[in-house]
């Protein structure tokens, strides 16, 4: 077979090259500056799913916690650039929450969006209180979510 030479050195080539490529792609993957990580706070998982849905396709890193526990153990870790936060959780509520992080020297600039399905004045003068930097009603549409993301996220 003449292509039986060539097809040697091909596969001995791919042989040599392949782990460069793979170096050069982890590499190419640690240069690449980090994305945004936008901390999702919300127990309900279909509320949940729809928000990570609507963000997908958007330049964030998306972590989710469904309670204060789950949101204290991960910021133990990481820093977001935002929280989005769901009023209405079990235990401690999001407003509490909320108050809670503002009072912390080491986590107090860190954004907080509250999310809820109650527009009373008295909830959102309650969030603003709390320390919030905005405030989406649900049910909410994804141009919605990226607009207020975006004034928060620069």
């Amino acid at each position: 077979d003449s292509l039986a030479p060539v097809s040697e050195w091909a596969q001995g080539f791919r042989a040599d090259v392949a782990p460069h490529v793979t170096d050069a792609r982890a590499l190419a993957r640690k240069l690449q500056p980090p994305r945004p990580l936008v901390l999702i706070v919300e127990d309900d998982a279909f509320a949940a799913r729809l928000i990570g849905k609507a963000l997908e396709q958007q330049p964030y890193d998306l972590e989710f916690a469904v309670d204060a526990p789950g949101v204290l153990a991960l910021l133990r870790r990481r820093h977001p650039a935002v929280i989005l936060m769901d009023i209405n959780l079990p235990g401690m509520d999001g407003l509490s929450l909320t108050e809670w992080l503002k009072a912390s020297p080491t986590l107090a600039y860190i954004p907080v969006m509250m999310l809820t399905g109650e527009a009373k004045r008295e909830t959102i003068e309650r969030s603003k209180a709390a320390g919030a930097a905005g405030f989406i009603v649900k049910p909410f549409t994804r141009e919605v979510l990226l607009d207020r993301l975006s004034q928060v996220v620069r």
